[in-house]
């Protein structure tokens, strides 16, 4: 089965955290000839250095995504260059390229919720989104718009539109107005909802033109209810 090895420069803790967390047959931190490198295995009949780059980024977005919805996460892991590709024979190829990771957890308990092991036994927590990511075009696009800075009005506004779409195709009697997905999902109240489309949708527009929406809901308000939104989803996603 061809993979792509990216190089790991990070702490010990980092190392160790990724690994705990990344266990698996075809995602998982190992030794290799430059010190630590993650392992992603592929089930293509062959992979390219541009394949072995993009499967490299979208794991990385994924795992950074998850930790800052799940641990407000903001300490350095990079992937260093070279990335691989390695075909069935051994064969490989490698492209310059550095990926980074910001992980500066702030919340123990998410940390430690990334890393507890799903009911199945077959996975983490973290192990399990990576892979949904690398299946599911909308998990890796939410968790993009996570992966590198909280997320501004405008990704707030495109993360909730994105989740609630998903929902909508997925499930049946899903009508109603923007966003009632969410809502009946219990995630937040519609007042809340309502709410946060006010807001981001002054805070994207010219302001100049509309009144600010009352009452106020601040940016790191806003960004909280839309992580709590992202961890309820990625949850009902991990059950299924």
């Amino acid at each position: 089965m061809p993979f792509c090895i990216a190089h790991l420069n990070a702490s010990p803790d980092d190392i160790a955290f990724l690994r705990a967390a990344l266990g698996g047959t075809d995602l998982y931190v190992a030794p290799s000839s430059h010190g630590e490198a993650l392992v992603i295995r592929g089930d293509r009949c062959d992979l390219t250095t541009s394949d072995a780059w993009h499967e490299a980024e979208v794991v990385r977005r994924a795992i950074l995504g998850s930790l800052n919805a799940y641990a407000n996460m903001l300490r350095m892991v990079e992937v260093v260059a070279p990335v691989s590709a390695v075909d069935d024979s051994g064969r490989g190829e490698s492209v310059a390229a550095t990926l980074t990771f910001n992980v500066r957890i702030k919340s123990e308990e998410g940390r430690q919720r990334l890393l507890a092991v799903i009911s199945d036994g077959a996975d983490t927590v973290l192990g399990r989104i990576v892979r949904i990511a690398r299946e599911h075009a909308d998990v890796a696009r939410v968790l993009s718009l996570l992966h590198e800075h909280d997320p501004s009005w405008s990704d707030i506004y495109l993360i909730l539109e994105i989740i609630d779409v998903n929902l909508r195709s997925n499930a049946d009697n899903m009508g109603g107005r923007d966003w009632a997905a969410i809502i009946r999902k219990g995630w937040l109240p519609g007042s809340l909802i309502r709410a946060i489309k006010r807001h981001a949708g002054y805070h994207r527009h010219a302001q100049h033109l509309y009144a600010e929406p009352k009452p106020k809901l601040s940016l790191s308000e806003a960004r909280a209810h839309c992580k709590n939104v992202t961890r309820h989803w990625l949850e009902d996603l991990i059950k299924e």
